[in-house]
């Protein structure tokens, strides 16, 4: 049940003793600041804008990337390809690539998709907000924005952002007024349970919504009305809209067990055995770069509690202290964890936002309550030139990042989308690739995974690369620590086009005085090529028995014996590109595509 207007009285009269902005400056001023405001909000948006669709690539956005590429295309996770994560985030990112083909470069409608959910976060931050103070509630996404660990992790392919939009969408929820509390409590036990659905960190901070339902479930036969979620069997109920239809695919695509192991055995045993680092490695240059935000911060938080200490009866079912619960416990969640890296810090900044918005108009508030008149707009200069400040140095840091950007990567992906067919698998140990098949179960792999199988990735992606018809391998930064034996696979059978793709092919060398007698593999029925084609003129090549007059040529998928009889040569025997144009291996080039 909702609140009554004596309780709602209790809770809101610390905000009506304290003037808001537009009070303390009246007038003009106060446009004047509300367009500053908005002006902030829409420069920010744009930054991150450009952040999502300019920004490089991060190796992990592959891994989702092409996640949600598998599930446009009806496979289904757990049972089909490996993933330790829940699904919702793919199955998001999967309904656009339903309108679209399968060029590589369309990867960049995901970044599109994620701007959709920052916008959902922001949107939810100004409501939290909206609630204390109209200044604070346009303060609060500039803020957050204005951090570029929220602005570039919060733009990535990732869960992270889309399981923490829905989360703080469920908190919001319970600040609306004049709703009945049974809509609020469906709500947020739905939003709840989807955030779940997107990642299972949301355990970790979401803790905080169990121990809301049992003071519901104590403190309600305690009080005459109210509820911290509404009614508790609501609330159930709407996280068993979510449940029962997952619960329901997990059966009918007879992914359950596959999904139980990964996403709930294997995830605790890589949490507990992953090779971790300090929470601090992340943590210090968000402390070192915006220290004025977290002084805002550290009052806005003072003050939320302080007025919720001042409540009496509506102290309990107020969602501010929802709201300080989850600040805490989404700071231990990023604390707690084995490797706790940047993006894991988005729910903490963006409550950091939310709070030090509230600590700005505290500030000025208080500043604005000195007696005397000089000191009142000395102490108010300062706090606003300390915010005007840290938005400055916030912006200064985002445009460094915004130097690192994707047209090389966009062109490896067009080169992708124009060596090879749609059909055409390919490997890579994270799912570069995006929109072609993969080879293998475990179409990418962490450091854990690599070592606890090792030898079944050894054994098995170098047949799977045969059977499949692979012919693309496309360079990542996880590459060095691949089992020897795979990577001496893929250096011996794929050739460099450029520096970061490879393509099907092998090298041989015929030295002075001595004829070549190897193999070669055809790894599909298709078209290949000699490369220099001087080596016809040099001397006599055999493939199987048949004489090579002409460059190009075409083999059957299998094994193959090559002989040659002439002058000392190097040469290549390589897989024709979609585009049917020869191309000579370029061994001297550094890769430059993957990127942490």
């Amino acid at each position: 049940m909702s609140p009554t207007p004596d309780e709602s009285a209790q809770i809101t009269a610390a905000d009506d003793a304290q003037p808001t902005l537009p009070r303390l400056f009246g007038g003009r001023s106060a446009w004047i600041i509300v367009a500053a405001l908005v002006f902030g909000t829409l420069w920010f948006a744009m930054q991150a804008t450009r952040l999502g669709l300019t920004k490089q690539y991060s190796i992990d956005e592959s891994q989702y990337g092409h996640a949600a590429w598998l599930v446009s295309k009806g496979f289904v996770p757990y049972r089909d390809f490996f993933e330790h994560h829940f699904a919702l985030t793919y199955q998001l990112l999967a309904l656009p690539l339903l309108f679209l083909d399968d060029n590589p470069e369309n990867i960049i409608w995901l970044r599109v998709c994620m701007l959709a959910v920052l916008f959902l976060l922001g949107s939810a931050t100004w409501y939290i907000n909206a609630k204390a103070d109209g200044i604070a509630a346009l303060l609060a996404p500039i803020l957050a924005l204005s951090v570029w660990q929220l602005s570039t992790r919060a733009t990535e392919i990732r869960p992270d952002a889309v399981a923490f939009s829905l989360f703080l969408a469920a908190v919001a929820v319970l600040y609306l007024q004049r709703t009945d509390s049974r809509i609020k409590g469906f709500a947020c036990g739905f939003l709840l349970t989807a955030a779940l659905w997107a990642n299972q960190k949301v355990v970790y901070y979401g803790c905080v919504f169990g121990a809301a339902l049992v003071v519901d479930i104590l403190l309600n036969r305690s009080r005459r009305s109210g509820y911290l979620l509404g009614h508790p069997l609501v609330f159930l109920l709407g996280c068993g809209t979510v449940i029962v239809p997952v619960w329901v695919f997990l059966l009918l695509t007879e992914s359950m067990d596959q999904c139980f192991y990964w996403c709930l055995q294997w995830a605790a045993f890589h949490e507990w055995n992953y090779p971790g680092f300090s929470w601090r490695d992340y943590f210090d240059p968000l402390l070192r770069d915006y220290p004025i935000l977290f002084l805002f911060c550290a009052t806005g938080l003072i003050r939320t509690v302080y007025e919720l200490a001042r409540a009496k009866d509506g102290r309990w079912y107020h969602p501010d202290l929802i709201l300080c619960a989850t600040f805490v416990s989404t700071f231990m969640a990023y604390r707690l964890l084995q490797a706790p890296y940047g993006y894991n810090l988005i729910p903490f900044i963006v409550l950091l936002g939310i709070f030090a918005a509230r600590g700005v108009t505290t500030m000025v508030q208080l500043a604005w309550r000195m007696q005397i008149v000089p000191f009142r707009l000395l102490a108010s200069i300062v706090v606003l030139s300390l915010l005007v400040l840290q938005l400055a140095l916030g912006n200064l840091r985002i445009e460094e990042e915004l130097d690192k950007d994707n047209v090389y990567q966009h062109e490896v992906l067009a080169a992708i989308g124009e060596l090879t067919a749609p059909t055409d698998s390919a490997y890579d140990n994270c799912g570069g690739y995006f929109s072609r098949p993969n080879v293998h179960y475990f179409f990418f792999t962490n450091a854990l995974l690599r070592k606890t199988h090792h030898d079944t990735l050894a054994e098995e992606i170098p047949a799977a690369i045969m059977n499949s018809g692979c012919t693309l391998y496309l360079h990542d930064l996880r590459f060095p620590q691949l089992p020897t034996r795979l990577k001496q696979f893929v250096v011996t059978h794929f050739q460099p086009y450029n520096s970061d793709i490879w393509l099907w092919g092998q090298r041989y060398e015929v030295d002075r005085g001595n004829g070549l007698d190897a193999e070669f593999y055809a790894v599909r029925r298709s078209k290949y090529f000699v490369y220099p084609t001087s080596t016809l003129r040099s001397g006599r090549l055999t493939i199987d028995g048949v004489a090579i007059d002409e460059s190009v040529f075409q083999l059957e998928k299998g094994p193959k014996r090559v002989r040659y009889q002439g002058s000392p040569i190097e040469f290549y025997i390589l897989w024709l590109p979609r585009n049917g144009q020869m191309y000579q291996p370029q061994h001297t080039l550094k890769p430059n595509f993957s990127h942490l």
